[in-house]
Parts: structure tokens; sequence; C-alpha cells
């Protein structure tokens, strides 16, 4: 027989109904609580199994001890966790034995990712659980990106040949002047060959062909006669020549560059539908490269941007175009081209309908940075690299993400050619 008095040691501040756990090597214990005085006593009496819990009053919160030795057995306090009292041992308790909300099933402060604080085993926390933003839904630093602080603040790479983010282009590095910015944006550049004179060129004759007046990187060849190139004002016309009237002289009909004058003002518009928009009549919303080549030259004698706007129209009012008969492309923006044959271009307004009828989609998937008319290997990799970001190259059906969709649509498409003059 046992008998156990004053279990806290403290001073009187109101009853807890507690747990008591007898502990042994021997089997069998007898407790005895016939006095009950209000110090702390039991309140009935009974034997026990060893590791056998019973309940009782105590009288005592604060500085008390866990554990008593009574003869041979050991009497001890249970802890009860989850009852959202914080009890010795314990650095929490909210009420449950849940895992995973911060406070254990034993009452231990746990880890939360999205919680915006860096702990440990965590690479970052920018206070959420949504991926692609750089830091994960496990609280990793995703590939890419850069994070820091806390909460964490996460910011794309730029140089690092992937498109993360806010990057519109990752070329690897982190030079200006290539066609991707320092900051990773697109730049515009001067492209030799397109037939639009543009900074840094003398001449664009369309072509990227040297010895017929206007280099590959065009820059006016000197020359002529035997030399095969075009020469403006040698009374030939040659190349993409509109005219040659023996002179380099403005205001004759033939202008300074073999270009012919008074030609009537022109306007264009355009119809055009991408493939596998979300709607494929309320966020077209781009710009594609539209280009004429004459018949009568073969050459393309005009070549430029045109916006094409949400409902999938675009307009373009020009003088540079005389009568004849064109072949005329157009390119979207990862899309491939599509080329309208033998059009007849003869009055101030004409209507270039690209769908032919609503029969037609441009197709899309031409997402490498190259946009080489192909769609390849290089243009899933491209598409992948975006996925969960907004890019406008890679968002081929524009619901605002680059993801599984996107990747599909490309793939649909593998191994197609844009068409060519």
């Amino acid at each position: 027989m046992y008998k156990i008095k004053k279990l806290i040691i403290g001073f009187l501040i109101s009853l807890f109904l507690i747990n008591i756990v007898i502990a042994d090597s021997s089997t069998n214990y007898t407790v005895d609580v016939s006095e009950l005085n209000g110090t702390g006593e039991l309140l009935t009496s009974s034997s026990y199994q060893l590791n056998d819990t019973f309940v009782g009053f105590v009288d005592g919160l604060f500085g008390y001890s866990t554990n008593y030795i009574l003869g041979s057995g050991l009497v001890y306090l249970e802890q009860l966790c989850g009852n959202s009292i914080l009890e010795f041992g314990e650095t929490c308790d909210d009420g449950n034995l849940t895992n995973g909300d911060g406070c254990s099933s034993t009452c231990l402060l746990e880890n939360v990712c999205g919680n915006g604080v860096v702990e440990a085993g965590e690479g970052c926390d920018d206070g959420n659980v949504a991926g692609g933003d750089g830091c994960s839904f496990i609280c990793t630093v995703e590939t890419g990106w850069n994070c820091a602080g806390t909460p964490s603040t996460c910011s794309p790479i730029c140089g690092d040949g992937l498109i993360v983010g806010s990057e519109a282009c990752d070329d690897g590095n982190t030079a200006s002047g290539d066609g991707c910015s320092s900051t990773c944006q697109i730049e515009i550049l001067s492209v030799c060959g397109n037939g639009i004179l543009e900074s840094g060129e003398q001449c664009d004759d369309g072509n990227t062909n040297s010895n017929d007046g206007c280099s590959a990187a065009c820059i006016l060849e000197t020359g002529g006669g035997g030399g095969g190139y075009v020469i403006c004002g040698n009374g030939i016309r040659e190349g993409s020549e509109q005219c040659d009237d023996g002179n380099n002289e403005n205001g004759d009909g033939c202008n300074s560059i073999c270009l012919k004058e008074g030609v009537k003002e022109r306007t264009f518009t355009v119809k055009a539908r991408p493939e596998k928009r979300v709607n494929p009549t309320q966020n077209w919303g781009t710009t594609a490269t539209l280009a004429f080549l004459s018949k009568e030259t073969g050459a393309v004698t005009f070549n430029t941007q045109i916006p094409i706007n949400d409902t999938g129209w675009g307009t373009l009012t020009t003088n540079q175009i005389p009568d004849g008969i064109y072949d005329i492309s157009l390119k979207g923006l990862s899309h491939l081209t599509k080329v309208m044959r033998n059009v007849e271009i003869n009055s101030n307004t004409h209507t270039l309908d690209f769908t032919f009828g609503e029969t037609f989609y441009l197709l899309a998937g031409d997402v490498h940075e190259s946009k080489d008319d192909f769609i390849n290997a290089l243009d899933i990799t491209a598409t992948v690299k975006a996925l969960y970001t907004d890019n406008i190259h890679a968002d081929l059906n524009k619901d605002g993400l680059v993801n599984a969709l996107d990747i599909t649509i490309t793939v649909n498409n593998l191994y197609r050619n844009g068409e060519s003059f």
C-alpha cells in the first residue's frame, strides 16, 4: 500500500483534473486515497497495473516536480498534450494532436512553409505555398531564381539561359545589343534583309545576298557592270528595283533608290486567326510581319510589322506598293508563315484574308528565339523552360500561363514548316 499526498508543491490556484501514471518493475500497486483534505490527495482508492492511469484533483499549478519516489514505486504526472494548456515539457499546445499545423502531436513547435518566416530546413519562405514564383510549395528556391530576406523576395536570374518570371528572353548572358537585353527583355534590333532601311544600315534590298548592290551586312556595294549586282541609275531594272530611269534624281517618277514615285496610297485590311486560343476572336492582340513579293521582279518590295487587334484584324496604309501581282506573307509572333499567292493589287483598298473564309488558323509553336519558321525540339525546350510563367512567346493559347496545354500545341505541330515565297 502507498499513500500519495501533496503531489503538487506550490500555492493554491484552482483545482485541475490531471492524469497520474504509476510505473515500476513490479506488476501491481494499491494506492490509498482515503484521506481527502484539499491538499492534493487522490479521490479514489484502487489497485493498478504498471503504467495504468488514474484520475485525481490537484490544488496547485506552479513549482511542481513530475517524479515522486515512494517505497519501491515510481509515480509521475502525465502531460496532457492537446488540452490548450502549455505545460512542463511542451513548447506549444494548440488544442489538438494534429501534425503539420505548427504544433506537433507531441506539443513541439514545427516549421511551417508559407508563414513568411525562413526556418530551419527552408531555403526560402515568401508567405505562400504557390510554385512558379521563385520559392516552391515546399519552400525551396526554384531553378533560375534568387531569393533573399524574410519574407523571401525572389527575382529571376538574368543570364542563366532559363526564361522565368518577368523575363521575356534569356540568351545565357547579360550583354545588351544581341536581341536580349541585360535585363532579359527583348530588344528590337535592325534586321538586314527585311526590306526596311533601319538604324546602322546603308541599304536593305530584302535579302542577305552580296554582289547585288547591297551586301549581306546591308552595306552599299560599289562597282557594277559585270559584277552581277543591282546598280540604281544604270538604266536597267534589276533585282528589287521598281524602276531605273538612268539617274539617281528624285521628282522624275523614279526616285534615287529606284522606287516608283507617285504610287497611290493604299489601305490594306488584314484578317488572321491563330489556332488554339482560349477565345480565337477575342485575344489575338499581337504584332505580325507582313511582306509583299512582286511577281514581276521576284523580289520582296515591301516588308513591315502590323499590329493585329484582339478581334483578329489589322490595318496598313502605305504608298510604297505599286500596282501589280504579289505573293503576300503573314507571320505571327510564334506562328508559322502563311502565304497568299498571286494577289492583284490595283485599287485603293484591299482585304487580305489569311483565314481564307474562316477555314484556316495560323499554326502555333515557333517558340524558340531563332524564329526559324520550323517547329522542332528547340521550340519544345523553349516552351518547357517557360513553364508556369506568362511568357508571351510560349503562352500559345493566351490563357495567361505557360502550361501543359502550350506544350501539347507545340508537339501537335512538330516538324511543320511555314510557307515561303
